[in-house]
């Protein structure tokens, strides 16, 4: 009787083992798409951008100047911005309605920039960025990005 309620123990262990990985929520995935959006701008990760970014997806940045998607890969991996840290807040804002989804967070900003004049200008500072998402079939996408100061 030991040893079967031991094998019976011992089953249930391993069937709990191989239960497989806690599929994470919505709101989970959209923060972590933020951060990792922070991640790729700071890295000037293209294939990142590429693969996150949808065809219409367009940037407002804290001057009101908006970028489409080919721009605002362009403009992000390019040699226009130059950062030396960009660091998500802690406090996010998420809201999930349906396929859509928002973050809306204060970041930090350490870098410059090349502006139109050709200077190079210290763009040090905290933003406030909301970024709208899509679940499409391939998951979750960006949609619009609004950086302001």
């Amino acid at each position: 009787m030991k040893r079967f309620l031991i094998l019976i123990m011992l089953l249930g262990t391993f069937n709990f083992v191989s239960a497989g990985p806690v599929e994470k929520t919505d709101e989970e995935i959209v923060s972590q798409l933020f951060d990792d959006l922070n991640k790729a701008l700071l890295e000037k990760n293209k294939t990142w951008l590429e693969e996150n970014l949808l065809a219409e997806t367009s940037m407002t940045d804290p001057g009101g100047d908006v970028m489409d998607h080919d721009r605002m890969i362009s403009v992000f991996t390019g040699t226009i911005y130059q950062f030396e840290k960009i660091d998500p807040g802690k406090e996010k804002q998420i809201k999930i309605e349906d396929k859509k989804a928002m973050v809306n967070s204060d970041i930090n900003v350490v870098g410059s920039a090349i502006m139109q004049s050709g200077e190079l200008a210290d763009i040090s500072a905290q933003y406030n960025m909301r970024v709208n998402f899509v679940k499409t079939d391939s998951g979750w996408k960006i949609l619009a990005v609004n950086v302001s100061r």
